[in-house]
């Protein structure tokens, strides 16, 4: 048997609401994985009904997902049970309008920014409140968030510098550059990036349209882009005037990166697209020389993706969102 850990699938057992079985492969890069063989609703229906889906993030068995249909944050088990829920629509204490950004920490508290109040909220691994506080003016371009093991959390911009550090506390540290060289500073579409995170420092910084990803460790820059197995093709974007504004709209439909995990050496990334298959692929990539490795095919189009300690964690389904957790009996995803 591989040493990968990640390459462990001939033992995987797949859980929420329920328990799966590994389907042969169709070729030696896609390995197809089955759908729940039954279901489970622990505590109830409505403990297993997500409405709006919008952020994922998981480690040390935690699997937390934030509902925009409820403005709540909801901390679920390995095993797919629903440990506790946080928050309500609003601007206030407590309360969520428009969050970026969701990360879980080795300890297992959880960070939410809401972008539209600045504000960076701290639970713990129980969900209960550790802390509040605001982000200064001069961040009120940020585009995502993406956190570190330890607590740091890395601020992605669309001014720059591009990513700012901001300590487990949530106070700014250090600025960065794009990881990127050849970032494109004077294009629309340069907001269009992402960061997966994982130990030591480690980073893998994906364009979310056409080209590929760089990986290095934190404040390393690279000139090298390991590019996709299947190049994505660049969105449309359409510069109108509406009165006396210039309005720049890029095509929501097109082909990108929905989500990625960063888990030891892999890369797992999540593709959008017009096709159902397209977003039912994770394609895997080598984080160290950028090698395809292969690819995990969903049972169900998928529209968000955690990965870390042991658990893989997607939303799937268009019609009726379901969070979908996989786990391994004969060893770590990562760590």
């Amino acid at each position: 048997m591989s040493k990968d850990p990640l390459l462990r699938l001939g033992s995987l057992c797949f859980l929420f609401i329920g328990a799966c079985e590994l389907a042969p492969p169709r070729d030696s890069r896609v390995i197809e994985l089955a759908p729940p063989v039954h279901a489970r609703t622990e505590g109830g229906l409505q403990d297993t009904i997500l409405l709006d889906p919008r952020l994922i993030a998981t480690r040390g068995g935690h699997v937390v997902v934030y509902d925009h249909g409820r403005h709540a944050v909801e901390s679920f088990d390995r095993d797919g049970r629903l440990s506790w829920t946080f928050g309500t629509g609003g601007d206030g204490p407590g309360e969520f309008r428009m969050p970026i950004g969701l990360a879980v920490d080795e300890q297992g508290d959880v960070r939410i920014l809401d972008r539209r109040s600045l504000r960076l909220t701290r639970l713990d691994a129980r969900g209960r409140l550790l802390s509040e506080g605001s982000l200064p003016d001069t961040l009120d371009d940020i585009v995502g968030m993406s956190g570190l093991p330890d607590g740091r959390l890395l601020l992605r911009r669309e001014a720059e510098p591009a990513l700012v550090v901001l300590s487990s506390e949530g106070d700014p540290q250090r600025t960065l550059e794009h990881p990127w060289t050849g970032w494109p500073r004077h294009h629309r579409l340069s907001a269009g990036y992402g960061v997966a995170a994982g130990a030591d420092g480690k980073l893998a910084t994906l364009l979310y349209f056409g080209g590929g990803f760089v990986s290095g460790r934190l404040g390393d820059r690279s000139d090298r882009l390991h590019p996709y197995i299947e190049p994505l093709p660049l969105p449309g974007v359409r510069i109108y005037r509406a009165g006396a504004a210039l309005v720049e709209e890029v095509d929501a439909t097109a082909i990108g990166v929905r989500g990625a995990a960063l888990v030891e050496d892999e890369l797992l990334v999540l593709f959008e697209g017009r096709t159902e298959l397209r977003r039912r692929l994770i394609d895997r990539y080598s984080a160290s020389d950028g090698a395809y490795r292969g690819s995990w095919l969903l049972p169900g189009p998928a529209r968000l993706m955690a990965a870390a300690d042991g658990v893989l964690a997607t939303v799937e389904g268009d019609v009726l969102p379901t969070l979908v957790i996989r786990t391994s009996r004969d060893g770590p995803l990562g760590r």
